[in-house]
C-alpha cells in the first residue's frame, strides 16, 4: 500500500440509511414498487420482481420521500442469508422506495471518498465476510447501520479512487454490454424458432402463395400471414426450404407436409439423470484426488446459462466410479426435473469434466438424427414444456419422471428444412455462448483485480496492462 493510502472507518466518509418500515399487509401488485432484501442480486438490484404499496401510503408522507431511490444507489442487505451482499440500483422508469432491513450507503465527504470506489470496496468478498462476522449469530443474522459504518476501508487519494473505480467499472460495462447483446440474440432465436416451428409461418406463406388449402386450425394465423405477404414483411427467401402444404397427424394435429412426429426417445441414445454422492463417500476419497464439477438445479439459470460459481465439486474417483452413468459430454441437454422444473441447458466444453446431481435429467442426442442445438431449442420452448409439465407429480417437491421426458412428442422437420434452420439458430446460439464465455472471463478478471487494486498491491497502470492482455484473448 502506498504511503498516501490510509485506512479508516467507513463511517468517516459515508453513512448507512436503513429503509422504511412498510407494512407487509400493504404490499400488493399495484402502486409504487418497494425494494426488499430479495431484490439484491450482486452486483445489481433486480427490479423485475417487486412488491408494491398503494399511492395513498406514499403521497403526502414527507417522511417516506427520503427513502426514494435513484440510479446508482448502493444498497446492502442487513438481514438474512444474504446479509452483507451489495448491489446498485439500475436506471428507473418510475419511483422506487427502500424497505426496512435494506441499507442505502451514501458518501458524506466527497473530498475523501468516491461513491463508485466505495461500492467496489463494499462488494469485495473480504468486506462481505467482515459483515458476516459482525452480524449476530441468530437463525436470522442481522447487521446494523452502525456496524456497517465501523468497517475498516482503505482510502487512497481521491484521484486514485476514481481511477480504480473506472478500471473496475469499465469491466462491468463490458459485462453489461454482453448481457444486453445476449438478450437481443436470445429474443431473435426464440422468435425465429416460434415462427418457423410452432406457428409454421413459412409453410403458411408458401401454401398461400401456391393456392394450397390452409387447415381450419391455422386460419387465424393465416390471416396474419396474408397481411405480411401483402405488405412485403414476409421473408420469402427464408421460406424457400419449407414445404407448401400441411398433413394431419393423430398426435400433433396439422403439421407441415413431409415432417414427422417424434418422441425424445426416438432421437436420443439415452435419457438418464444424475447422482448425488454421499458425503461419507466424498470424505473417503483418496487424498489429493482431482476434483470435478457437479451441477445442481441452482447452477442453471432460466435462460440456460451455467453459473460457474454455483458449481459444487466431487472427487474424480466418484465421477468415474459410482457416478459414471451421469458423466457429461459436450452437446448433452440438461433438463431440471425436480424442485424447479424446466430449466434447460446445453453442455459446453468449458464446464467439463462434470457430473450432475439427481435433480437434473441428462438427454443424450443422437446427432445423426437431430442436432443438439435444435433439440435444445425444442425443449426450451413454452409449448413443449406446457405439454410435458401438465401432470407433474407433487410430493415433498415437484418431480418430473424420466419416462415422461422420453415420451414427450415434438415435430421434426424434413432434412433440408432442418439443416437450413439449424445453421441460422446455431449461429445465434454460438454468439450467445461466446458472449457468456467472455463475460465469465471478464468477471474473473474483475474479481481478481478488485482486492489487489483496493489494497494497493496492484496499481492502476499495472491493471491496465492485464486488461489489455485479456482483451486480445477475445
Amino acid at each position: 500500500m502506498g504511503s498516501e493510502w490510509t485506512i479508516g472507518a467507513l463511517g468517516d466518509v459515508a453513512k448507512v440509511q436503513s429503509g422504511y418500515a412498510f407494512k407487509s399487509g400493504d404490499m400488493g401488485e399495484s402502486g409504487h414498487p418497494v425494494i426488499k432484501i430479495k431484490n439484491i442480486h450482486p452486483p445489481d438490484v433486480d427490479i423485475s420482481d417487486v412488491q408494491r404499496v398503494p399511492p395513498s401510503i406514499i403521497e403526502g408522507n414527507t417522511r417516506i420521500e427520503k427513502f426514494r431511490l435513484s440510479k446508482g444507489d448502493i444498497l446492502i442487505a442487513m438481514t438474512g442469508a444474504t446479509v452483507g451482499k451489495v448491489g446498485r440500483m439500475p436506471k428507473l422508469s418510475e419511483p422506487h422506495y427502500l424497505n426496512q432491513r435494506v441499507g442505502k450507503v451514501f458518501v458524506t465527504d466527497d473530498a475523501k471518498a468516491d461513491e463508485d470506489y466505495v461500492y467496489y470496496v463494499l462488494s469485495q468478498d473480504g468486506h462481505v465476510d467482515q459483515m458476516l462476522d459482525l452480524a449476530d449469530g441468530s437463525a436470522q443474522p442481522n447487521i446494523s447501520g452502525t456496524q456497517i459504518e465501523s468497517l475498516e476501508v482503505p482510502l487512497p487519494p481521491h484521484p486514485e479512487q476514481k481511477a480504480i473505480a473506472h478500471i473496475l467499472g469499465s469491466l462491468d460495462d463490458k459485462i453489461e454490454l454482453n448481457r444486453r447483446m445476449n438478450a437481443t440474440l436470445e429474443g431473435m432465436a426464440q422468435a425465429l424458432f416460434k415462427s418457423w416451428f410452432v406457428d409454421f409461418d413459412p409453410v403458411i406463406d408458401n401454401a398461400l402463395a401456391a393456392g394450397n388449402p390452409i387447415p381450419d386450425e391455422l386460419a387465424v394465423r393465416a390471416e396474419v400471414r396474408r397481411q405480411a405477404l401483402a405488405n412485403g414483411t414476409a421473408n420469402r427467401e427464408a421460406a424457400k426450404p419449407f414445404p407448401a402444404a400441411f398433413q394431419e397427424t393423430e398426435t400433433m394435429g396439422w403439421i407441415p407436409e413431409g415432417w414427422e412426429v417424434k418422441s425424445i426417445a426416438d432421437v436420443t441414445h439415452a435419457v438418464t439423470k444424475g447422482d448425488t454422492p454421499r458425503q461419507d463417500a466424498i470424505s473417503a476419497a483418496p487424498e489429493g484426488d482431482k476434483m470435478v464439477n457437479l451441477l445442481r438445479v441452482n447452477s442453471i439459470t432460466e435462460n440456460g446459462e451455467v453459473l460457474m460459481d454455483k458449481l459444487q465439486q466431487i472427487p474424480e474417483t466418484i465421477h468415474n466410479g459410482k457416478s459414471k452413468r451421469s458423466i457429461l459430454r459436450e452437446g448433452y441437454i440438461l433438463y431440471t426435473n425436480a424442485g424447479t422444473i424446466g430449466r434447460v441447458s446445453c453442455v459446453q466444453k468449458e464446464i467439463l469434466p462434470a457430473n450432475t446431481n439427481q435433480a437434473i435429467a441428462i438427454i443424450q442426442p443422437d446427432i445423426s438424427l437431430i442436432p443438439s442445438k435444435f433439440l435444445y431449442m425444442v425443449m426450451r420452448h413454452s409449448e413443449f414444456q406446457e405439454s410435458l409439465h401438465h401432470d407433474i407429480t407433487q410430493a415433498v417437491q415437484a418431480n418430473l419422471a424420466l419416462g415422461k421426458i422420453s415420451n414427450a412428442l415434438f415435430t421434426v422437420p424434413d432434412k433440408n428444412t432442418l439443416l437450413f434452420a439449424h445453421r441460422i439458430l446455431e449461429g445465434l446460439l454460438d454468439r450467445i455462448w461466446a458472449n457468456r464465455r467472455t463475460s465469465d472471463s471478464l468477471t474473473k478478471l474483475r474479481d481478481t483485480l478488485l482486492p489487489k487494486l483496493i489494497s494497493g498491491e496492484l496499481r492502476v497502470e499495472e491493471s491496465k496492462a492485464q486488461i489489455e492482455v485479456k482483451a486480445h484473448e477475445h
